[in-house]
Parts: structure tokens; C-alpha cells; sequence
């Protein structure tokens, strides 16, 4: 499953789902090229936030997955290791 963020300038925004990543760039191309205009974005477990918008806005819109890196083999051991430790014996 993939999960889609918005970074403006040095802020980063995880986007709820079913958010419709084409309209959103949209939106932030029309606000630049006017010069400057607020941007609604919409949050994941949050409000929504207004965001300037202008010619010299760094943004960025991406996808990633959204599941937890799986762990190696090696990772599993060291944790079953670690599960058997007897603390009274320290």
C-alpha cells in the first residue's frame, strides 16, 4: 500500500487516502504561476492546513509504501536472543 506526502519548503505532510494527487499539483502549479496563492492540504488524523504558495516554494508530492521494513533473518535471531536473556542472572 502506497502512502501520499507533500513537503513545502521544510514542512512534510502525510496525506489521508483517497486524496486526489493530480488535483492537489494542480492547485500548487495554478498558485505559483499567479504569483502566490494559499493552498488548502489535507492532513492524515488532522486538520487541514493553508499553505502559501509562490514562485519560490520548494514542494514535493510522492508516494512511498506504507508497511514496516521487514526484518532479516539476522534481526529475527538477535531479537529471539535477546527474548531469552534472564535478567536475574545479571
Amino acid at each position: 500500500m502506497q502512502r501520499m506526502f507533500v513537503n513545502v519548503n521544510n514542512s512534510r505532510f502525510v496525506l489521508p487516502e483517497g486524496v486526489d494527487g493530480d488535483s492537489l499539483k494542480q492547485e500548487i502549479q495554478s498558485a505559483a504561476h499567479t504569483g502566490g496563492a494559499f493552498v488548502d492540504i489535507p492532513r492524515s488524523l488532522q486538520s487541514p492546513v493553508s499553505v502559501l504558495i509562490t514562485p519560490a516554494s520548494s514542494v514535493m508530492l510522492y508516494e512511498e509504501p506504507d508497511s514496516e521494513p521487514e526484518t532479516t533473518d539476522l534481526e529475527s535471531d538477535v531479537i529471539s536472543d535477546l527474548e531469552w536473556i534472564s535478567w536475574t542472572d545479571v
